[in-house]
């Protein structure tokens, strides 16, 4: 009888192998939902959490795009209220826009985006606050602007350099309010 319980045991961990072994893809659905677990467990909302559901949506109507372990990790570990995988995908794909191993050079890309940058700018202390501390965002919406709707990442001529520029300051959020709250105390009125 004991013989056949771990007979048994042997053979539904070899059953369930196959299932063990699949599951160890990294997909950028699954860091999206690791990211929105955050969000969840931390009570955040604002930029951060749309621009997660927002992703989500977008990846949702794609193939599940499985990532390497190198850009998983880059993209995808240490989660914190500073670093968003989000905000991580948005500047691989952005600014990697001739080495995209994701292959998506997508409008929404840009509208996901765009949105994020208006949902900040709308809990800024100050009207420009991000045009004068986030370096390039005036360029960048500039050219988005002048292009219109024909918008495309190859069109949008920043250097993979002036992108992570923009993108860092953008990773924290409460670092980059403080300095417009400062600079906003020290001008008289």
């Amino acid at each position: 009888m004991k013989s056949l319980k771990i007979n048994v045991f042997i053979a539904m961990c070899l059953l369930n192998f196959p299932i063990v072994f699949a599951s160890t893809h990294q997909t950028m659905s699954k860091c999206l939902g690791l990211e929105e677990y955050f969000i969840f467990k931390n009570k955040i909302k604002g930029p951060i959490y749309k621009i997660n559901q927002d992703l989500i949506a977008f990846i949702s109507s794609k193939p599940d795009l499985i990532l390497s372990d190198k850009i998983y990790n880059e993209i995808c570990s240490n989660i914190s209220k500073t670093n968003s995988p989000s905000l991580n995908i948005l500047e691989h794909i952005i600014a990697n826009k001739s080495k995209n191993k994701f292959k998506i050079y997508s409008t929404d890309i840009i509208l996901i985006f765009l949105k994020f940058i208006q949902d900040v700018q709308k809990i800024a202390p100050t009207y420009n606050c991000l045009d004068k501390q986030v370096p390039y965002l005036k360029k960048y919406k500039d050219y988005v602007r002048f292009i219109g709707l024909d918008v495309n990442l190859k069109n949008i001529n920043l250097s993979t350099e002036q992108y992570h520029q923009l993108f860092s300051k953008l990773k924290d959020i409460n670092k980059l309010f403080a300095k417009c709250k400062s600079e906003k105390i020290k001008k008289p009125n």
